[in-house]
């Protein structure tokens, strides 16, 4: 069983641009949930649940992480700056589902989220404090055109290793 007993979820990041999302029915066999279309024909290169169920991550080769709300399949937001080619991966933080780290090809590893946690952040890990605009673009993605909104996740911290995209950041662990 997934988080809330609810039944549990296979997200597949495809190739294609879309998300394809699975379950299996009381015998065990597969069963569609959802085909997610990000608006983008970029391949997608990872996925990942929050911890508490609701929300889903697909991370682009376009440099853009879709968050999606589970109750629904729709989208959230969409967060593009400061990641600037593919993002190769994101996890969401334990203690808060709506605080997300990523990690690119451009080098960078950014942590999201409400501004409230951000000096927390800076202080417990040493990173710099971004200092982009909002990242939500509505309209921009076919799956996520008029996203309005109240979750408007800014890249709080970010810590770029000194070589750049020299050397991308290809996993991330935080604890």
């Amino acid at each position: 069983a997934g988080p809330g007993g609810g039944a549990a979820l296979l997200a597949a990041a495809l190739s294609d641009g879309s998300v394809r999302v699975t379950s299996a029915d009381a015998a065990g066999q597969p069963r569609a949930e959802a085909v997610l279309d990000t608006g983008s024909e970029v391949h997608l290169t990872a996925v990942t649940f929050s911890a508490d169920g609701g929300t889903l991550a697909s991370c682009g080769g376009d440099g853009t992480i879709v968050l999606w709300n589970r109750s629904e399949w729709s989208c959230r937001a969409v967060l593009r700056m400061p990641h600037t080619r593919p993002v190769y991966g994101a996890l969401f933080i334990h203690a808060d589902p709506l605080l997300l780290a990523s990690w690119s090809a451009d080098g960078n590893v950014a942590i999201w989220g409400e501004a409230a946690p951000a000096a927390a952040i800076d202080q417990h890990m040493g990173l710099a404090r971004a200092s982009e605009g909002p990242s939500e673009v509505p309209g921009e993605n076919a799956g996520c055109e008029g996203v309005n909104s109240q979750f408007n996740p800014l890249p709080l911290a970010v810590c770029a290793g000194p070589e750049g995209p020299n050397f991308p950041v290809l996993s991330c662990a935080l604890s």
